[in-house]
């Protein structure tokens, strides 16, 4: 069994799996603030659910994981956290102790069919080769 830990910007699967999963340069460390009545692993009707109630905007991107064994290793998940007053914000509760997530956002989500692939194709990892 592997295991894995929140990525850092350093770590050099990062820069290949910008390549890869077609996400920004920006990488933000957020801090997960988990809200009433958000669920773990449903990050995407979390985030839906607050903009329409409390207004703001639903980012969609990827956040990071790094091998704890190989820093080359490592995977992005697709993520959606909510963004209200020029602040992201990650709502979105975890089973897990973590207090933040590594997130970047998808440069290229247009279409309902790109969406519906990205969410149904939610990983995208890279290994040491």
């Amino acid at each position: 069994m592997k295991f894995y830990r929140i990525s850092e910007p350093t770590d050099i699967c990062l820069i290949k799996l910008k390549k890869l999963c077609g996400f920004g340069e920006v990488v933000h460390k957020i801090p997960i603030t988990p809200k009433p009545h958000c669920t773990p692993n449903n990050c995407f009707n979390n985030v839906a659910r607050y903009v329409l109630e409390y207004g703001g905007e639903q980012i969609y991107g990827w956040y990071i994981i790094t091998s704890l064994d190989d820093e080359f290793d490592g995977t992005a998940i697709a993520h959606s956290v909510w963004k209200r007053d020029g602040m992201l914000i990650d709502i979105t509760p975890h089973n897990d102790p973590r207090e933040y997530n590594l997130f970047t956002e998808r440069l290229y989500l247009k279409t309902e069919v790109e969406y519906y692939n990205y969410i149904n194709t939610n990983i995208c990892s890279i290994k040491n080769e």
